[in-house]
């Protein structure tokens, strides 16, 4: 079915007046409240109770038009004024659903049996549809465009006397229209629909034999097409959440203390001797790897970046202070100092005395010497040697010899 075939030239009229004041009303309102900024303080007050809070749950409309039914030929149903009351449920950002209940008056004319002129009846039919509405825009968008499709359930009343009778029936009804908000609890709202419903033949016989008879062949359906525009009234706003908070800022680190324990192994040497350190440490985190530097006199020795460090004793004497420093990333600990005393390695002295120092020839004298040693140079041994008229002698103490004379 053409919109044209069913629409007489005053109902195409109407039809203009519906396009152009859709036409006007679509661009005068942005399509989301996000694409509209204020340019000062009070229009951005002004915007904050306006079409751009979020779409509401519930609508209560009213709305009025004209409805066309096609020319039948034998019958026909004169365009007429209609009227219908709205309840929206906008449960879903993208589907609502829509309960209506439409009552429209129309001039329904008979052409009788043999003849050329129509008679004239006053009808009314009230409609109720219950129907899913798909929007094509978001929830936030100030106009929104929609499709429906649903059934209907029409109840014909003719004005006039018997053999006419009241009938009903179902019907299909489907369209579009658009709702644009004009505040936050009010739209302006054009709704094109058409209808498919089974002819109502009032009770009257389906064929004629004499002329003059008034016919409503049966079997047939009516295609009726409605336009119409009115208000929507909404309340029970579901508001958009508030935005998410900005997550917390994450906790620093804990503070990394590394604790560095004493150093073991530390004692008196000789020079050689073989003087092992170790250490050990803790409080760095999971995911770092600790470095050791040990030092000695507060100088870091090349090489030495294990937990254990042999100190050098060769050739060396003295106190020597030992530490260590451990490092994991931007935190280190250093160790408290532990002292190695290098012992002092040096020749015997010998103390030597002779009593009395003169005796005659087969005499005897007494000869008393003592040899003192190093710490680290073991035990010391006397030797003594003599010969006419003089005394001498050797003290040998490892690898020196001393002369005595």
């Amino acid at each position: 079915m053409q919109i044209r075939s069913c629409i007489p030239s005053k109902g195409k009229k109407n039809l203009l007046v519906f396009a152009a004041a859709l036409a006007l009303a679509v661009p005068a309102w942005p399509q989301s409240s996000t694409s509209s900024t204020s340019s000062n303080s009070s229009s951005a007050s002004s915007n904050s109770n306006s079409a751009a809070d979020p779409w509401p749950t519930f609508e209560i409309g009213v709305a009025g038009g004209d409805q066309f039914f096609r020319d039948k030929g034998i019958h026909k149903f004169n365009n007429s004024p209609l009227v219908s009351f709205r309840f929206d449920e906008n449960f879903s950002d993208w589907v609502g659903l829509e309960e209506s209940f439409t009552a429209a008056f129309n001039q329904l004319e008979l052409l009788p049996y043999e003849e050329n002129s129509y008679q004239g009846f006053s009808e009314r039919n009230y409609q109720a549809a219950i129907n899913p509405l798909f929007y094509v825009t978001r929830p936030d968008s100030r106009v929104r465009p929609f499709l429906t499709v649903g059934p209907d359930y029409i109840w014909w009343f003719p004005s006039a006397p018997k053999p006419f009778e009241e009938k009903n029936g179902p019907a299909l009804m489907y369209g579009a229209g658009v709702k644009v908000a004009l505040t936050h609890n009010i739209a302006l709202r054009f709704d094109a629909r058409g209808i498919w419903a089974k002819e109502s033949h009032f009770g009257l016989q389906s064929f004629a034999t004499n002329p003059g008879d008034l016919y409503f062949p049966k079997g047939g359906t009516e295609k009726a097409f409605q336009l119409t525009a009115g208000f929507d009234f909404g309340f029970g706003h579901h508001e958009a959440p508030p935005p998410a908070p900005a997550p917390a800022p994450a906790p620093p680190p804990p503070p990394v203390n590394i604790q560095v324990g004493s150093i073991e192994g530390a004692h008196d040497v000789c020079p050689g001797e073989d003087e092992r350190l170790s250490v050990s440490a803790s409080g760095w985190p999971a995911n770092a790897t600790p470095t050791y530097q040990w030092m000695v006199d507060g100088q870091p020795v090349e090489g030495a970046t294990g937990t254990s460090f042999s100190l050098p004793t060769a050739g060396a004497s003295g106190t020597k202070t030992v530490t260590v420093k451990v490092t994991a990333g931007d935190a280190s600990g250093t160790s408290a100092p532990a002292t190695v005393n290098i012992k002092e390695y040096h020749a015997p002295t010998v103390q030597f005395s002779v009593t009395p120092t003169t005796i005659p020839l087969g005499g005897t004298a007494q000869l008393n010497a003592t040899a003192n040693g190093s710490e680290c140079g073991g035990a010391t041994g006397i030797q003594y040697a003599a010969s006419e008229g003089t005394t001498s002698g050797t003290m040998r103490h490892r690898d020196h010899i001393v002369a005595l004379s």
